[in-house]
C-alpha cells in the first residue's frame, strides 16, 4: 500500500508544474544520465537497490528503493512548459498535498553554477506519515526538481545517496 502512495504522490507532483498535458519531459534514463526530449543532464550515480518504476503516460523519472521504502523522482519542464515563478513558489507546488506539513529545513545552494531551493519537509497524506525532501532549479528556460519521498524512520538511510544524486547535476544544454 505505502509503494502505490509513494508512486501516487509523485504523479500528483509531476502534473503540478505543467498539467496532464506537459507531464514531464523524461525520455529515458541510464546511470548518471538522464534523457529529455530535448536535452539530458547528468545526475550522481545511486546504488543498485534503486529499480526505475514506469509511470504509464507521465514522462518522468521515478527509482524505487525497496529496502527503504523510498521512492526517488527527477523531471525537466522545458519550453515554457511551467511558471516563471520563483523557487519558493516551485517548491510550494511539490508540497501542496501535505497535510500536517512542517518544514524541517530549507537553504539555497548552487548546482551547476545556479541557484536552487533545497526544502526538507514531513507530512502525511492519506494518513500515511513520510519525509519529502525536495530540490528545484531553473536553468536555461528549464525547471528541474528532484524528490525523495521516505518513510520517517528510514529517511538517514538515504538522504546521503539523493544529496549524491542531486549534487551531480549537469545541464547539458538542448539537443539541436
Amino acid at each position: 500500500m505505502k509503494k502505490k502512495l509513494i508512486v501516487a504522490i509523485f504523479i500528483f507532483c509531476s502534473s503540478c508544474f505543467g498539467g496532464s498535458a506537459n507531464t514531464g519531459k523524461v525520455k529515458s534514463y541510464k546511470p548518471g544520465w538522464v534523457m529529455t526530449q530535448k536535452s539530458s543532464y547528468r545526475v550522481g550515480l545511486l546504488s543498485d537497490d534503486w529499480k526505475r518504476e514506469k509511470l504509464g503516460r507521465y514522462k518522468s523519472l521515478l527509482l524505487y528503493n525497496s529496502k527503504a521504502k523510498a521512492s526517488l523522482e527527477s523531471d525537466a519542464f522545458c519550453d515554457a512548459s511551467f511558471d516563471d515563478a520563483s523557487l519558493q513558489t516551485l517548491t510550494t507546488h511539490l508540497h501542496f498535498d501535505l497535510k500536517n506539513k512542517k518544514i524541517i529545513s530549507q537553504k539555497e545552494l548552487k548546482l551547476d553554477s545556479r541557484s536552487a531551493l533545497h526544502t526538507v519537509a514531513q507530512g502525511s497524506v492519506d494518513g500515511v506519515n513520510f519525509v519529502l525532501d525536495t530540490v528545484v532549479i531553473k536553468k536555461d528556460n528549464c525547471l528541474f526538481d528532484f524528490a525523495l519521498v521516505v518513510p520517517p524512520e528510514n529517511y538517514e538511510g538515504v538522504k546521503k545517496e539523493f544529496e549524491g544524486f542531486y549534487s551531480g547535476f549537469h545541464f547539458e544544454g538542448s539537443l539541436p
